[in-house]
């Protein structure tokens, strides 16, 4: 409905209420015919829509060049007919999911041709290790997350990850022994 509207102080209200109020968003920009018309940053200029003609996706990995340089973010583009709503987030909360589940097995995002890993690092997806990753694509969203099935469980892997588990077990089971040796 704010696209319907006129940038007036009361609609750059309303989508600063907005951005700030939805976790994780940074800024939401109205186009009208590729040109901005209102936002939810002061600092906005009126300039050209500057999603990269590459990602025709709704969703877009890139690295910010407005707000804060070079700083990775995600962009969700959304067209209706009476323009486009983009709303744009940081990328650390995502790369430090993509850090918690594993780091034996790493998780990358995939989106178009760009990837974003575990350090909030973006690359252009060269596809040169499709023959080591699977990849596990959204079927409602335009992203998928690829790990790499190269990497094997080793007993390496177990002693550097788990050293403290296995002591602490050992100790416990020593200790319990101990206990009914004594107390039988």
């Amino acid at each position: 409905p704010l696209l319907l509207q006129p940038c007036t102080l009361q609609t750059r209200t309303e989508l600063s209420r907005l951005a700030i109020g939805i976790e994780h968003i940074r800024i939401i920009n109205l186009y009208k015919q590729d040109n901005l018309v209102c936002s939810s940053w002061d600092g906005a200029l009126t300039v050209k829509e500057d999603i990269p003609g590459r990602t025709g996706h709704a969703l877009t990995l890139l690295h910010d060049s407005h707000v804060s340089p070079g700083v990775p973010v995600m962009v969700v583009r959304t067209v209706f007919p009476e323009g486009v709503v983009t709303a744009s987030m940081t990328t650390h909360w995502i790369a430090a999911s993509l850090r918690l589940h594993t780091t034996f097995r790493p998780l990358i995002l995939k989106t178009g041709d760009m990837t974003l890993d575990g350090y909030n690092r973006l690359a252009l997806d060269s596809g040169k290790n499709e023959k080591t990753f699977d990849v596990i694509k959204s079927e409602r969203y335009p992203f998928s997350v690829a790990y790499d099935r190269s990497r094997v469980f080793s007993l390496a892997h177990l002693l550097h990850e788990g050293a403290a588990t296995i002591f602490l077990s050992v100790l416990l089971g020593t200790c319990a022994a101990a206990g009914l040796w004594l107390f039988a």
